[in-house]
């Protein structure tokens, strides 16, 4: 029995085959050593570290969608506004051709008088009549004073009316400037009064819408 035991004993005792003598006694003989440690987190904290990764990734990609789009309409408007521009800038140039053509045409119209001294319509200096056409500055129209000519260019007359003027009843018609249609004065028609015939066919010119041009470089020619 004793020798059963130590036969066993050196069995147990014997050099193991690695040649490191008693180490690997020791290893058996020591217990084991604890797993390491782990931790228990529950489903909800599961759930929330989830919805925080997956919130993530959903709020990079709506800034990189917005951003995507963003960037289109940006690119859109910076594309609009030349053409926007210019379009304005084409159809501005389309009513000054049409300005020009029309001041053109109204200029080709147009009467111009040659004097040392002609009187013009007061808003747009076109000419209306010459000095030398008044044949009386002694009357009196809505504003003042008022010039009676022989003849007058330049002007449109409007339908004719029977007026009660201070010579008497008159059959007369208004006067506009041709160019920029301003009131000017009017024409006599018709007189009824056998001392006022003379004005017939006469025009009366407000002073106040006048506007004398003088030129300096008018010769007058010497008489034969």
């Amino acid at each position: 029995m004793a020798a059963h035991r130590a036969s066993s004993f050196r069995g147990i005792s014997s050099p193991s085959p690695r040649g490191d003598g008693g180490d690997d006694d020791d290893d058996r003989r020591r217990p084991p050593s604890p797993p390491p440690p782990f931790s228990i987190s529950s489903s909800s904290d599961h759930r929330a570290a989830s919805s925080g990764r997956s919130g993530g990734r959903r709020g990079a990609a709506a800034a990189s969608s917005s951003s995507g789009a963003e960037q289109p309409r940006h690119h859109q408007r910076a594309t609009q506004q030349p053409r926007q521009s210019s379009r304005r800038k084409l159809a501005q140039d389309v009513r000054n051709r049409a300005l020009s053509r029309k001041a053109l045409m109204e200029n080709d119209a147009m009467v111009y008088l040659d004097g040392p001294q002609v009187y013009t319509c007061g808003e747009c200096r076109t000419h209306l009549t010459s000095h030398d056409d008044i044949i009386s500055k002694s009357f009196h129209g809505r504003h003042g004073r008022a010039y009676l000519f022989d003849q007058c260019v330049n002007i449109t007359t409007g339908p004719a009316e029977d007026r009660v003027l201070i010579t008497g009843l008159h059959s007369v018609s208004d006067i506009y400037c041709k160019r920029c249609r301003t009131l000017v004065g009017w024409t006599y028609a018709r007189a009824y009064e056998p001392s006022q015939k003379y004005k017939e066919g006469k025009y009366i010119v407000e002073k106040m819408f006048l506007h004398m041009e003088e030129s300096d470089y008018y010769e007058a020619g010497r008489p034969a």
